[in-house]
């Protein structure tokens, strides 16, 4: 029996129909990515199994019993909460005993008789491994353990949409819902997510328009079109796109440039940095950056949330003062500026209106070649600019930028609002222009399009490399400090792995590492399998709350890992 069924679903949205007699089936333990130019049929289909919305004709169906975690169910938290306790709200039970543990505690020896009998009925019940996994999810999306006793009505947005995702992690719920997860993550969380969707045995339904974090853990794609119809396709993004080509009667392979008028040329030398201080609101994020930035050069710059990659655009862009140093323009260094929030579109004007006002005297053809590349058809052209999806408005806004008189084009997380295709358009559209290019991008799939050349934040310094992120990453070229393979510890988790007796599992866990012996080809192969063994114990749901366990294993994995890369080398 699935685990969740659509059957014959019809929804309305705004008056509009999303969802029209669609069918769809998810199976225990799949992980299941909608893609899809259908943006409000995906998130419809979020609503449908989280409980938010009910379809107007048609059932979901969910196994009896089953528990949902969504990003909407996990939003609401009191305000004066802490953050600790926030994480670990949706184990409603343990926080209640976890709190009346830190009262008794507080009563002193009136309460000793009281406490001791919580004391054990928490840590028999697992309250203590829940602490453990609530702590290191915290750490691996970018939480300070400074940070753990502070107010919850003192975090950013994107610092709420992270706490949301570690309740998610920690929920042991049947299903877990993500809504665009990575959207505020850096690099280094989204790694972690991944490494942990990856390994993970429960059932989730995402919404990504992030390819790399896609293709590591997806079982099966999803294809949303906007007409609210459903297509199942292979966990394979490029097959994806060749059956959803197939079955329209596209060309899979048609790329449509983006045209840009014809512009003189900038200095060879674009920007000259020397000196870089930046130190906004007394904080100290860059001290003593020296770099140089050439014409026509492609520019990924990638760090740590907080780390100031954004401030660095903004500098260059002569949108903010750098704090000290020197910033040289060179010769007609003309700087188009894309920010994350996409500000500076008009209203009340079509979109035509504001492309004609970007490439003044647009030919008709013209037109059709930008519309065609923004994948915008005559009804598009034709909206009105405060009528356009998100989406829609930052490619548009992209391609304001490209059609103008600028010889430097810097964005921001231009690819946050896209979807897989949207992604897609723009760094073809990129890839076309002729002059220099700068982007802030967490998309590491949109980077290896682009770039060319990689500015890594680390420290307060910058690691300047040329070449492709992701090969620079492979290489540890780039933030070489970070771990491929995040450890997961108390995060491989599977909702049947409560509780459980701490010394025995730790116990089995603590093995010593024997050297091989016999035939080279034969010791790889024991190798392999003891490792290949490790993974599946690591996996299993009876150590999914054991953190110091899976520490030991996962210690043990690493050094059979060298052990066999070790003995490739000398053969």
């Amino acid at each position: 029996m699935p685990l969740v069924s659509f059957e014959n679903i019809c929804l309305t949205i705004a008056g509009q129909a999303v969802l029209d007699g669609v069918n769809l089936k998810i199976d225990r333990g799949e992980h299941v990515v909608l893609v899809g130019p259908g943006a409000a049929a995906k998130q419809g289909l979020l609503a449908l199994l989280d409980g938010r919305r009910e379809p107007e004709s048609g059932q979901v169906k969910l196994e009896p019993g089953l528990r949902v975690a969504s990003a909407s169910r996990a939003s609401a938290f009191p305000e004066n909460v802490l953050l600790f306790e926030a994480a670990m709200a949706e184990q409603a039970e343990l926080l209640a005993l976890r709190q009346k543990i830190i009262k008794a505690r507080e009563e002193g020896e009136n309460a000793e008789a009281r406490l001791a009998d919580m004391e054990g009925r928490y840590k028999t019940s697992g309250g203590l491994m829940l602490e453990r996994r609530v702590t290191r999810a915290l750490e691996l999306v970018g939480f300070d353990a400074s940070s753990f006793n502070q107010p919850v009505h003192l975090l950013a947005g994107a610092e709420r949409h992270r706490l949301v995702l570690v309740r998610l992690l920690v929920s042991d719920a049947d299903i877990m819902v993500l809504d665009e997860p990575t959207r505020s993550l850096d690099i280094e969380a989204t790694e972690f997510l991944e490494s942990f969707l990856t390994v993970y045995k429960g059932t989730v339904l995402v919404l990504s328009s992030d390819r790399s974090f896609i293709e590591h853990f997806c079982t099966r794609l999803v294809g949303v079109e906007s007409d609210g119809s459903l297509h199942s396709y292979p966990a394979d993004f490029d097959k994806y796109r060749s059956m959803r080509a197939d079955r329209l009667g596209l060309d899979p392979e048609a790329q449509n440039a983006m045209p840009h008028r014809e512009m003189e040329h900038s200095g060879k030398v674009v920007f000259q940095v020397r000196k870089l201080l930046l130190r906004p609101g007394g904080q100290d994020l860059m001290s003593g950056v020296e770099f140089a930035i050439e014409r026509g050069e492609r520019i990924g710059i990638v760090g740590p949330v907080g780390s100031g990659k954004s401030s660095l655009l903004k500098v260059l862009a002569d949108v903010q003062s750098p704090e000290g140093g020197h910033i040289q323009r060179g010769f007609k260094t003309l700087v188009g500026y894309l920010d994350q929030e996409v500000h500076g579109l008009s209203t009340g004007r079509r979109v035509r209106q504001e492309l004609s006002a970007a490439a003044e005297g647009l030919s008709d053809e013209r037109m059709a070649a930008v519309a065609a590349a923004l994948g915008f058809d005559d009804e598009r052209l034709n909206a009105k600019v405060e009528d356009l999806s998100q989406a829609e408005q930052s490619l548009l806004a992209a391609a304001l930028l490209i059609l103008g008189e600028h010889t430097v084009l810097m964005l921001d997380e231009p690819t946050q609002h896209l979807d897989c295709e949207g992604t897609e358009r723009l760094a073809a559209a990129l890839g076309d222009y002729p002059g220099t290019v700068m982007v802030v991008s967490r998309d590491r799939h949109f980077l290896d399009q682009v770039a060319k050349r990689i500015l890594s934040i680390e420290g307060r310094g910058i690691v300047d490399v040329e070449g492709r992120y992701s090969e620079l990453r492979r290489k540890r070229a780039i933030m070489a400090d970070l771990s491929h393979q995040p450890d997961l510890g108390a995060l491989v988790e599977d909702s049947s792995g409560k509780g459980g007796d701490e010394a025995k599992t730790k116990t089995k866990a603590k093995k010593k590492v024997d050297k091989p012996a016999g035939n080279t080809k034969v010791q790889a192969g024991e190798l392999e399998a003891r490792i290949e063994a490790l993974i599946n114990r690591m996996a299993d749901p009876a150590m999914a709350l054991d953190w110091e366990g899976l520490e030991v294993l996962s210690a043990e994995k690493k050094q059979l890992q060298e052990q066999l890369a070790a003995m490739k080398n000398k053969h």
